[in-house]
Order: structure tokens, then C-alpha cells, then sequence
């Protein structure tokens, strides 16, 4: 059985550009991050925080394919860009984060909002902002929605993605 990787929370829409907060699970390290737009992609093909046109069409898409990636993640993502970084320099280690996350499961609910804005006052996690290709790939996602990923950077390398 898979395990997340990350959890993304829909923070903010504005026209085309997306904010989200993404956290690791822990599944690698505390401190891990994704930026690239591949990542982004395969997070809407698995449609976790959102079920859309854009994560239907992508259903029938291998974007492991590098040369797929090449030639169309233009039309869909324009470009990513790392935005505030919180909880940083936490020193505490993987035990102490699930410990942490227990506890927080005892007053909120796994994979809600809330559950999250609680867990992210503790550990790393930070913004992504994501200016894709047309507004319209954003329909029906909601700030607020939230959900596990278990994509990564599949094209790191990507000259239009993030970096640290």
C-alpha cells in the first residue's frame, strides 16, 4: 500500500493563480518539498482536492512520460513560484511529528482544513504559487480543499518550476 507523500490545502484563488500550502507527511523527511509543475499536475490528475475537468482529462495521460511533459505542460501550468516558507528551522524529528499529529486527530478531523492549519502551526510547510495556463483549469476548486498527494517532482529540472 502507497503511502502520501504530501498534503495539500488550497489557500488562495486569484484569476489564474493558485497558492497552495503543501506539508510532508513524513513519508520522506519533515523538511522534503515539491515545486515543480509536474508535481502540480499529477496532484490534479489524482483530483484528492479537487475533481475537475482538467483531472479528467489528465486520467488518460502517463506523466511519468518526460517527453509528454515537455511538450504539454505549457498548455496547462505556466509556471511555479516558492512563496513564504513557515516553521522553517523546526528541529524535531519524524516521532515527534506523528506523535503531534495524534494528538491533533483527537480534536479535528483527519484531512480537513482545520486538522492542517493545526498540524502547519508545528512543522515545515510552505506556499506554492501556481499561475497556470487559463483561469478556467481552476473551476471547482475551492480554497480550503485539502487532500493527500502522493505524486513528487517527476521533471525536476523543469527551467519554469520553483526553486529553493
Amino acid at each position: 500500500m502507497a503511502t502520501a507523500t504530501f498534503i495539500v490545502s488550497v489557500k488562495k484563488i486569484e484569476s489564474k493563480k493558485l497558492t497552495l500550502r503543501i506539508r510532508s507527511t513524513g513519508a520522506g523527511d519533515i523538511s522534503d518539498m515539491v515545486l515543480s509543475r509536474s508535481f502540480i499536475l499529477d496532484c490534479f490528475k489524482e483530483g484528492q482536492w479537487v475533481k475537475n475537468k482538467l483531472s479528467k482529462t489528465l486520467k488518460e495521460f502517463d506523466l511519468e512520460n518526460m517527453d509528454w511533459l515537455q511538450k504539454n505542460l505549457d498548455q496547462y501550468i505556466e509556471k511555479t513560484e516558492l512563496g513564504d516558507y513557515y516553521n522553517k528551522n523546526n528541529q524535531s524529528n519524524i516521532s515527534d511529528m506523528f506523535e503531534y499529529v495524534e494528538e491533533v486527530e483527537n480534536k479535528y478531523k483527519y484531512g480537513t482544513i482545520k486538522f492542517e492549519d493545526e498540524v502547519c502551526k508545528q512543522f515545515p510547510n510552505y506556499d506554492l504559487i501556481v499561475t497556470m495556463k487559463d483561469e478556467k483549469l481552476l473551476e471547482s476548486v475551492k480554497i480550503g480543499a485539502c487532500g493527500e498527494s502522493y505524486s513528487y517532482d517527476i521533471w525536476y529540472e523543469d527551467p519554469k518550476s520553483a526553486k529553493v
